[in-house]
């Protein structure tokens, strides 16, 4: 996971973008404009510390969660896959390297 509110808890704070959290209670507009703009930014951090990470190596992002939790799911050789891989990134919580 990537440090960083998910869209459903985030309540504002970043210049340019709106709070889009919602109450226990309520249902997110995943359509509307607030979510649709903080939902790119966090793909673009995402992107950016993909592309700090790797570099010019492949990989498959396989997804790229944002709005329950805030952090993606990649492919990668066994090569690249070392626990300081992600567990020393600045603004990442290690959440567990799944091989198999």
């Amino acid at each position: 996971m990537v440090f960083g509110e998910p869209v459903i808890s985030y309540r504002g704070g970043i210049d340019g973008f709106e709070a889009t959290a919602v109450e226990s209670d309520q249902k997110l507009d995943v359509t509307s404009d607030s979510v649709a703009s903080y939902s790119q930014h966090l793909e673009t951090r995402h992107d950016a510390l993909l592309g700090s990470l790797f570099k010019d190596e492949m990989y498959t992002e396989v997804y790229n969660y944002k709005h329950l939790i805030n952090g993606f799911a990649v492919h990668m050789s066994p090569e690249q896959v070392t626990f300081r891989t992600l567990y020393h990134q600045p603004n990442t919580k290690f959440a567990g390297l799944g091989l198999g």
